[in-house]
């Protein structure tokens, strides 16, 4: 005699059949594909196929197709129970016999009902489009590949701007501005909360209203649903890629960190790319006509801060440590600048001093095309090129690295 035990979605048979004693029928489903057995038992959603596996006492199997209907049987006549859902994906050791008083197995007790799992998180697609008025103002919106600033006092956000008066269905050029208000309690109704996508991306969304002093207004707005909208409805997803073709390279053997402002917003050097040793990192490299400032063109600007710096110290306006407060944050010792102009088909890129104060610990060279390429610009303390820094231009559909040495 032998157990034979039948799966069905997620049920299970006990019964009595002649066999060779040294093998077990498992039967169980694996969810690969939809069927109307899974519907009929409200879990839809979830696709099912029947399996039949033959196991014997080795722990050998083999896997054959199972009847459907045969699955559907068993759950009518009540002779199967549900078990719980870990069980449907893999092949389930027999249960325990009770002692045999007669031909018939005691058929196992009924286990508890399956539980809906909580859904999954969404996956990070930087393409998604933003679904406004879905999502709470009090954190970073899922599924968005946002980066949390957690060592900023802002619930994740890079940044907050207080614009009272701001009306969304208005054509407004220039807004009433405050400072964030003092209770840090992060996005709420009436602000402007910015957000930090990953290296080689960037924000989409900002105002092309300035503040009453030509402040620069940039992220997602808070509305009076306590809800997060865009602020630049062309834009449908939350981040981008540049025109492209600028990297970091660490030719070192400690971590760089390297601080983009937030801009436009804030304008506060906290967008982190961390650049480890050996590594070659994307740096962002907008479109200069994208964001205008008075009708000016704009680039993006990069914070360099010394070796070893982490980003918690270095991507702040004041680094929080004592010995770094004059060479970190926004006293770090040089500024890289990229950006695309389509009027000359190029990229400009720059490497200029910062804080005379202090100076970069490490060799700073723009290389064409790889991090071994021809340099195009050096820059070493406390002799830079031409005394401040130097630019260089890259045409379109060309690579520059910033390599550091």
């Amino acid at each position: 005699m032998k157990d034979l035990i039948k799966y069905a979605l997620v049920a299970v048979l006990a019964a009595e059949a002649s066999a060779n004693p040294h093998h077990h029928r498992h039967r169980h489903i694996k969810r690969d594909a939809v069927s109307p057995f899974q519907q009929d038992r409200a879990t839809k959603g979830m696709g099912v196929i029947f399996q039949e596996v033959v196991k014997d006492d080795n722990g050998n199997s083999e896997i054959k197709p199972m009847d459907e209907n045969e699955a559907r049987k068993c759950l009518k006549d009540g002779t199967c129970y549900p078990v719980t859902d870990e069980t449907s994906n893999a092949v389930p050791n027999p249960p325990q016999r009770a002692p045999a008083s007669s031909s018939q197995a005691v058929p196992p007790p009924l286990s508890a009902p399956i539980k809906d799992s909580p859904p999954p998180p969404p996956p990070n697609d930087f393409n998604r489009e933003f679904q406004m008025g879905n999502f709470p103002c009090s954190e970073l919106p899922p599924g968005y590949g946002l980066v949390p600033i957690t060592w900023q006092k802002d619930n994740g956000w890079a940044g907050i701007q207080n614009v009272t008066g701001y009306n969304p269905d208005s054509d407004q050029k220039t807004l009433p501005f405050g400072l964030t208000p003092p209770d840090n309690k992060g996005c709420t109704e009436g602000l402007m909360c910015s957000y930090v996508c990953p290296p080689g991306l960037q924000k989409t969304q900002w105002l092309t209203a300035l503040g009453t002093k030509n402040q620069s207004i940039g992220g997602l707005y808070c509305n009076s649903n306590n809800k997060l909208q865009l602020t630049r409805p062309s834009a449908k997803s939350l981040c981008e890629k540049g025109v492209g073709g600028v990297f970091a390279y660490n030719n070192l053997d400690r971590n760089i960190s390297i601080c983009r402002t937030d801009y436009p917003g804030t304008e506060k050097m906290v967008v982190p790319t961390v650049v480890g040793p050996g590594q070659m990192v994307e740096l962002t490299n907008p479109d200069q006509t994208e964001y205008l400032w008075q009708a000016k063109k704009t680039s993006a600007h990069y914070y360099l801060n010394p070796l070893g710096v982490n980003q918690e110290e270095a991507c702040v306006w004041d680094s929080p440590d004592d010995k770094l407060k004059d060479k970190a944050g926004d006293k770090a010792p040089v500024v890289l600048g990229t950006g695309f102009d389509p009027d000359a088909k190029a990229s400009f890129l720059s490497v200029a001093s910062n804080n005379p104060r202090s100076a970069i610990d490490f060799k700073i060279v723009i290389r064409d095309g790889t991090s071994t390429g021809s340099p195009l610009c050096e820059y070493e303390e406390p002799t830079p090129t031409a005394g401040k820094g130097c630019t260089v231009s890259l045409q379109e559909g060309k690579v520059a690295v910033f390599s550091f040495e």
